[in-house]
């Protein structure tokens, strides 16, 4: 077994933060973060344990900072992932439709790393679920999608094409307050 396999083994089984602070003890882990095959982003491990999540606000203001600081930092980390064999992609932050180019821009990550896992958790804590955002439906397709074993998305709309064939290798889907014009 090589170093890298070693490596990349005992990175499966420690938190992307875990990681990260390893890799400030360590020069020999100095860049294994941008090889972790399990990417969460959630309030706390994107904004760390103080902040609270969007919505919890009811500053309006309080709610746009927060989301625009997640996003920055979300793109940050993956623009430096390396993005080999993602295993699971996840997102849990109240984001909507407006923030879609940025959230499609992970999809399209999570897709090009191959992911087998994909979740995106966009509830709010508040009581509105308008504009939720549009799952990327289209930019799925025979070939990227075939990695694909489980998706689960939460405050989400569905819009397929009337092409879409679906996703060959899921065999989990859970969809909750889902929104769908089909």
């Amino acid at each position: 077994m090589h170093c890298q396999d070693i490596v990349l083994r005992v990175m499966s089984k420690l938190t992307l933060k875990e990681v990260a602070q390893l890799s400030v003890v360590s020069t020999n882990w100095r860049q294994a973060w941008t090889f972790h095959p399990n990417l969460y982003f959630g309030i706390k491990t994107v904004l760390g344990n103080n902040a609270k999540r969007k919505g919890t606000s009811s500053d309006l203001n309080c709610r746009i900072s927060s989301a625009n600081k997640f996003i920055k930092r979300v793109d940050a980390i993956l623009e430096k992932h390396c993005g080999t064999m993602v295993n699971k992609f996840a997102v849990k932050f109240g984001l909507s439709n407006e923030h879609a180019n940025h959230v499609n821009g992970s999809v399209a990550f999570a897709i090009a790393s191959k992911a087998r896992v994909i979740i995106l958790d966009f509830s709010p804590d508040w009581k509105s679920h308008e504009n939720n955002y549009d799952f990327p439906c289209h930019i799925f397709d025979k070939h990227n999608g075939s990695y694909l074993e489980a998706l689960r998305l939460d405050s989400v709309t569905l819009n397929p094409p009337l092409d879409f064939c679906g996703f060959a290798t899921l065999n989990c889907l859970l969809l909750t307050m889902l929104g769908c014009n089909i």
